[in-house]
């Protein structure tokens, strides 16, 4: 059988930079990184953010509904501080149902440049797209605090066009990896790249409730395609629908622990600001170390030939998957035992790493040339998630943030988990597809032979 090839443009594999002993694979790398790791920092910042914003004590004297507190407060003490440790700074009296609208803002067309962006990559240069996507994200953080004061709608409006500006880095980075990682380090460049994610998290979370704790800036504001593509075939493809499915089941959970956890370690565990953002951001730091160690045996197994490729892919994305959804679970019955949901939610960050050598490359496995495009594809569609979860969060709560409300979207984002990872296993192939596209430009590109696997030589 003829060994299937990709291509790698034929200065990126041996080629140091100029007047640098390291090798441009690694200068990719650690920028790609910070890339990532900057625009996840400006997305989340608004969950810590919104604890402090929103006047509790108002709200909660306007609603309707009373309910018995499963998880009282340690003292009086504790209840006041926490109720009027942020009144320096500008509170809104938004119930449950509008942050759940402000939350969800993000995604209302973040999927549109993410469907789009793979595109943008391919036409105007990937790297372009992906600093573009970065300034623009940046510009409408800064004005974040100003849209705030205006009114709800202006907030919403920065909020979606953030998401415009962010929905466009996913594609083109992963046009970038599929053209500067070798089929044997794909795993471990990948889930390099992506680490920013979990520790931009990290960052963003504790370092947002410790600025929302600070009088400096007033508390809450300093936080602030080549059309010859195969669509027809790609839209009927089996392996893409169970692609499709499992990014969408992972990215649910996704928005469920960036979102919404803050909220819920404030509303039934009573956390202030800075310590729901420090228990929420830090244990990402285990996710990150979960992607890399997870992804050095990852690519040691394929190495191995001792599975394929597809078998490593569903083994390590069911680690992520199955193991974050029982730990979900394991939450939901651990009633107001702090320490044991802590672990368990530290638990949940790890094995939700491993989804980096799981179906977070299994786009450039299907077909290098078009992996931005596909990422591009498969994120916008579960990008849509990001509006539902948040309203669900929202409906499930508006009768009181109680432990019985929260469980319910545990038990739901649970079913997700295991659901969507039971369609990736049975339908996915990271297998380069029959539709893998043949009209890529051949022009100074060294072909790679999948099968084969040569040490970089460093040129003299």
């Amino acid at each position: 059988m003829q060994a299937a090839t990709v291509t790698t443009p034929d200065p990126f594999l041996n080629k140091k930079s100029q007047g640098c002993c390291i090798p441009k694979r690694v200068i990719f790398v650690i920028l790609g990184f910070f890339g990532i790791f900057n625009v996840y920092a400006m997305r989340v910042n608004l969950s810590v953010a919104m604890v402090a914003m929103v006047n509790t004590s108002e709200t909660g004297a306007r609603s309707n509904f009373s309910y018995e507190d499963e998880c009282p407060y340690l003292s009086d003490e504790d209840q006041e501080i926490t109720n009027s440790r942020y009144s320096k700074s500008e509170q809104y009296n938004w119930d449950a149902r509008t942050q759940g609208m402000v939350m969800s803002a993000f995604f209302y067309a973040y999927f549109v440049t993410v469907l789009t962006g793979g595109y943008f990559a391919k036409t105007f240069g990937a790297k372009r797209v992906f600093g573009g996507g970065i300034l623009l994200t940046s510009v409408l953080t800064l004005l974040t605090p100003v849209a705030v004061r205006w009114g709800i709608i202006p907030f919403i409006i920065v909020r979606a066009l953030e998401g415009v500006g962010e929905g466009l880095t996913y594609p083109s980075m992963n046009t970038m990896v599929s053209r500067w990682a070798p089929k044997l380090e794909r795993s471990r460049i990948s889930a390099a790249v992506f680490t920013g994610c979990p520790l931009g998290t990290v960052v963003s979370l504790s370092v947002s409730g410790w600025l929302c704790g600070l009088d400096f800036l007033g508390g809450w504001p300093s936080v602030f395609y080549d059309f010859d593509v195969p669509w027809k075939k790609v839209l009927t493809s089996v392996p893409m629908l169970g692609l499709l499915v499992g990014h969408i089941g992972i990215y649910f959970g996704l928005t469920i622990l960036m979102t919404e956890f803050p909220a819920y370690l404030n509303a039934v565990l009573h956390f202030g600001v800075e310590a729901s953002g420090l228990v929420t951001g830090l244990p990402n730091i285990l996710e990150a170390a979960g992607g890399i160690s997870s992804s050095y045996f990852a690519d040691k197994i394929i190495n191995s030939k001792k599975l394929t490729v597809t078998a490593v892919r569903k083994i390590f994305n069911s680690i992520a998957m199955y193991g974050s959804g029982l730990c979900m679970l394991g939450i939901t019955a651990s009633g107001c035992d702090l320490t044991l949901i802590i672990a368990l939610y530290c638990i949940l960050q790890y094995v939700n790493g491993f989804k980096y050598s799981g179906y977070n490359v299994t786009h450039v496995d299907m077909c290098p040339p078009l992996a931005g495009i596909l990422f591009g594809l498969t994120n916008s569609i579960a990008s849509l998630t990001g509006i539902i979860a948040p309203n669900m969060v929202g409906a499930f709560t508006a009768s009181g943030g109680t432990k019985a409300n929260w469980n319910n979207v545990f038990y739901v984002t649970a079913g997700i988990y295991f659901f969507a990872s039971t369609i990736y296993n049975l339908l996915v192939s990271a297998e380069l597809q029959d539709w893998n596209t043949k009209k890529v430009e051949e022009t100074n590109l060294n072909k790679v032979e999948e099968t084969k696997s040569k040490p970089a030589e460093t040129k003299a």
